[in-house]
C-alpha cells in the first residue's frame, strides 16, 4: 500500500480490522479516521459544502422495493422544490428514474461532498455516509433491507425508516 503523491486523504472505509490495523500503519493515517465499514472507499477531501438531499438507491429498486418509496421522496422533494439528486445503483434500470436530477459522477464521496443529508435504502453504502458524517435516514420497507447491515452495526445507523412517510418525517426533523 502506497499513498499517492498530491492527494491528501481525510477519511478511509476498510473491509476489515486488520485492514485498518495495515491502512493507519501504511499511510500514516489516525485510527479515528479509518472506518472499518465492510466496504472500502477512500473520502478524499471531503468537505460537506452541499444543500441537496443525495437519495441513494438499489439494484431491482421495484422488486425490492414494490411501493416505490425512494421514488416517492424523490417526487416529494422535486415538487416541493427541495433541492435533492439520486445516485443510482451500478446495475440499476436508470430509466425508472427518467425526469428526476441524477448524478453523474463516478464516486459516491463526489455527491457525498455536494450533500447536507443523505436518504438511503439500507445497504453498504449507508456505513460510507456514516464515515462521511452526514445524517443519514435508512429506508428499509422490508426486512429483506434490515437483514443487510450486521446487527452490531446498528447503533451506528439510528434512522431507520419503513417507508415514505417516516422518511418525510425523519427528514423535517434533520434539515
Amino acid at each position: 500500500l502506497k499513498k499517492p503523491n498530491g492527494i491528501h486523504i481525510d477519511k478511509v472505509s476498510v473491509l476489515t480490522p486488520v485492514s485498518k490495523t495495515i491502512v493507519c500503519e501504511t499511510l500514516s493515517i489516525r485510527s479515528e479516521n479509518v472506518f472499518v465499514t465492510g466496504s472500502p472507499q477512500v473520502l478524499c477531501n471531503l468537505e460537506q459544502k452541499g444543500d441537496i438531499v443525495l437519495l441513494l438507491s438499489t439494484s431491482d429498486l421495484i422488486t425490492r422495493d414494490p411501493s416505490a418509496n425512494l421514488i416517492k421522496i424523490a417526487n416529494y422533494l422535486r415538487n416541493n422544490s427541495i433541492p435533492y439528486l439520486v445516485r443510482t445503483h451500478p446495475r440499476e434500470d436508470k430509466s425508472i428514474w427518467d425526469g428526476f436530477k441524477q448524478s453523474t459522477t463516478p464516486l459516491l464521496s463526489d455527491d457525498l461532498s455536494k450533500a447536507k443529508m443523505v436518504v438511503a435504502y439500507t445497504g453498504t453504502p449507508s456505513l460510507n455516509v456514516v464515515a462521511s458524517g452526514l445524517p443519514l435516514i435508512n429506508l428499509a420497507p422490508n426486512d429483506n433491507f434490515t437483514s443487510i447491515i450486521p446487527p452490531n452495526y446498528n447503533a451506528i445507523l439510528p434512522n431507520l425508516a419503513r417507508n415514505f412517510d417516516e422518511v418525510i418525517a425523519l427528514l423535517y426533523n434533520n434539515v
